[in-house]
């Protein structure tokens, strides 16, 4: 598979978030008694944050996805399916992560912007990106390839 476009955008906010609570625990968690026991807790929650941190946008001939963390893929459309994709703004408490937004699923991890991608069925999702303008126009240029 021909990779067209493929750019990773770091969440500088939720890695601060991290070593914030990493260096909290440490500090003050850590040296109570059973301060230990609280790491069964905290290990899930800064996973999460640790997984929400970057996302890598790829275009290829065939498709577009989108990958948080160290791989875990959430979403993948065949450009077959893609009927457009514009430049769009977020509003900020859309937030970060993978979230539901009255304009369809939205996957971010900085930023306002995004590229809005509707499929011939009418759905829509947003990818964030810092690349807006590059996204989209490799999207635009991948899918008028491909038909």
């Amino acid at each position: 598979m021909e990779r067209l476009y493929r750019h990773t955008q770091v969440g500088w906010v939720q890695l601060a978030i991290f070593g914030a609570v990493a260096v909290c625990y440490l500090v003050f968690i850590l040296p109570m008694p059973n301060g230990g026991a609280y790491l069964l807790v905290l290990l899930p929650l800064m996973a999460i944050i640790l997984a929400h941190s970057v996302l890598t946008v790829e275009v290829t001939r065939e498709e577009v996805s989108a990958a948080f963390g160290g791989g875990w893929r959430v979403r993948r459309v065949k450009l077959a399916r893609v009927h457009a994709a514009r430049i769009v703004a977020n509003p900020r408490y859309y937030g970060f992560g993978v979230r539901i937004t009255p304009k369809g699923m939205l996957y971010n991890v900085a930023g306002t912007r995004a590229v809005e991608v509707e499929l011939e069925s009418g759905v829509t999702f947003r990818l964030g990106t810092d690349e807006s303008e590059r996204l989209r126009d490799a999207i635009l240029d991948a899918v008028r390839e491909a038909r």
